[in-house]
């Protein structure tokens, strides 16, 4: 009587075992860490005596089974345990309902178990490994940076605060990388930046030995790895794509930062080329847009017509040589949107991500190639002035 209570109990709980349904990452993320769904998950496998794995580990399929992007960024979509791994945790979460719905331990859940866990643990040793290497390098990038604004002339131009935010980054990087059990040489990884003094200076003496020289040669290395703008970003970007996702999985959508988004958009392509400021205002109509926002009323038709807009000031503003890469990303945007798996709080981020990346590189050129011509004019204006003298 107590197990099928138990049975009972744990069916009331509706996972997605076919489909994600409504279920977003952050809601099924909270539930899989609900102590009380836990804790009666935990006495079904003591009772089914499944011992082989921790009941978080084995709830974990359902993650890997609806939102594979989230939990295996890291991982390429062509690699071979990822793709083992989706497959695998659906047929686990497929078994694991017939025996909460048949109140017994079936043979096929007995054949996917150990299955699920060998694929389970290959994922965790590569994602982790992937994980450990980005923490390392990313260590490294705040440890220069760190390094530089302790140059004097350097402390005088950059604002002091962002010293003690990449102090906490780092320790957090460190606290990141100890959870994942890091090996001894890892961490000597870590103890090495550490220690690294990139930006000492050296003496200028003509007889400078070949250690010296090799360090010269390191420090220009490491200054060529420093991005200041990007170690900006890399402080604030997290939070900021993390408050849009939650704006958008918000009940009623809130459109505030999609809309700040959008204008800053449309009003940087119109600076890029001001000429086609109608077909731009048209493409991109921020009045109307908003008045969808205001009635709640914007959905996946809407959102797809507003990044086709933006393709259309892409092709308005950039060179007809980038004309070709411009299908393909179109194409990929479509094929996004007709997707499934489409999710507003993850894929919205990921396209607006692009398009502002896009956006930069193309004011690069722009701004390149008036430079050019403002050199040229000034050439032509020199050159005129010197033949009316002669």
């Amino acid at each position: 009587m107590e197990e099928e209570i138990l049975f009972t109990t744990v069916q009331e709980y509706k996972l997605p075992y076919t489909e994600s349904g409504d279920w977003t990452f952050e809601k099924l993320a909270n539930q899989l860490m609900n102590k009380d769904m836990l804790d009666k998950f935990t006495k079904l496998f003591i009772y089914l005596k499944i011992d082989t794995l921790f009941t978080r580990e084995i709830l974990s399929a359902f993650i890997i089974s609806w939102f594979p992007d989230v939990v295996m960024e890291t991982v390429p979509d062509t690699d071979k345990v990822r793709k083992a791994s989706i497959i695998m945790s659906k047929t686990f979460i497929h078994e694991l309902k017939n025996v909460i719905t048949k109140r017994k331990l079936t043979p096929k859940f007995k054949k996917a178990l150990p299955l699920y866990k060998s694929i389970f643990c290959k994922w965790m040793k590569k994602d982790r490994r992937i994980l450990k290497e980005e923490l390392i390098n990313k260590f490294r990038e705040f440890h220069i940076t760190e390094e530089l604004l302790n140059i004097p002339h350097m402390d005088k131009e950059y604002n002091q605060s962002w010293k003690g935010d990449i102090k906490s980054i780092k320790s957090k990087i460190r606290n990141k990388m100890n959870k994942l059990k890091p090996s001894k040489k890892e961490l000597r990884k870590l103890d090495n930046i550490e220690i690294t003094k990139p930006f000492n200076q050296t003496k200028n003496n003509k007889n400078t030995n070949n250690d010296n020289s090799d360090k010269k040669e390191t420090n220009k290395e490491d200054i060529k790895m420093i991005d200041i703008d990007k170690i900006v970003r890399e402080i604030g970007k997290e939070t900021y794509w993390k408050n849009l996702r939650m704006e958008l999985e918000s009940e009623p959508t809130n459109w505030k930062t999609t809309m700040e988004l959008l204008t800053e958009i449309r009003d940087r392509f119109i600076v890029i080329s001001p000429k086609f400021i109608n077909k731009i205002k048209t493409a991109i109509d921020i009045p109307y847009i908003q008045h969808l926002a205001d009635q709640n009323i914007l959905n996946d038709t809407d959102l797809f017509s507003i990044f086709k807009g933006i393709i259309t000031c892409f092709k308005l503003t950039q060179s007809h040589a980038d004309d070709t890469p411009m299908q393909k990303w179109a194409k990929d945007i479509n094929d996004r949107f007709e997707s499934e798996d489409f999710r507003w709080e993850i894929d919205i981020p990921k396209l607006f991500n692009d398009i502002l990346i896009k956006l930069d590189r193309l004011e690069e050129v722009v701004e390149y190639y008036k430079n050019k011509f403002s050199l040229s004019k000034d050439r032509l204006d020199n050159s005129d002035k010197k033949y009316k003298q002669i």
